[in-house]
């Protein structure tokens, strides 16, 4: 919604233990793990309508230290997305599969001397495409190719994530990662 953020989800995080909806908390956890330290010990300013007495919504200490160890096992998943984002499989239908497989295999060598903000971002809605364009300038892949990494391919990646996510955040959601039923 309008002037959301990722503070909001330490809200969303408290709404979900006090219904209890444990299927809203491994998104909002993940969400939450995207907060600097110090945003995340702070927590969620009351709103500017709030009483007197209102203070900031904080995280419980075990959903704190779950966003902890969410964070790293967030930031190594990306990683390991990194290094499959660009192996050297071209697109369907690439028709200048060796200049395509040539940057593929550039992009994934180069992952090495990236900043770690890319290898290992733990910000699941930022793009690759922002460390494609550096590195392919003069745009050698073709756009089969170069479409594939801004969609298919991303997103497979990142569906297999999502349905480790649970467990990433360290909570238990029966169901989850399956179709819900449909009536």
């Amino acid at each position: 919604p309008p002037g959301w953020t990722a503070a909001h989800a330490i809200g969303v995080v408290a709404l979900a233990r006090l219904v209890p909806a444990p299927a809203l908390l491994p998104a909002a956890l993940m969400d939450c793990c995207t907060l600097p330290g110090t945003a995340l010990l702070r927590g969620l300013e009351p709103h500017p309508g709030a009483g007197a007495g209102a203070g900031a919504m904080k995280l419980a200490q075990d959903d704190l230290a779950r966003c902890i160890d969410g964070r790293m096992r967030m930031a190594q998943a990306s990683a390991r997305i990194a290094h499959r984002m660009f192996r050297a499989d071209v697109a369907p239908g690439c028709r200048q599969t060796a200049a395509c497989a040539r940057v593929l295999l550039k992009l994934h060598n180069e992952l090495a001397g990236a900043k770690p903000d890319v290898v290992a971002c733990v910000d699941w809605y930022a793009s690759w495409m922002a460390y494609v364009d550096s590195k392919d300038a003069g745009r050698e892949l073709c756009m089969r190719c170069y479409r594939m990494l801004e969609g298919d391919r991303v997103k497979a990646l990142q569906r297999e994530v999502w349905a480790q996510l649970p467990e990433m955040m360290g909570v238990e959601v029966d169901g989850w990662g399956t179709a819900p039923k449909v009536y």
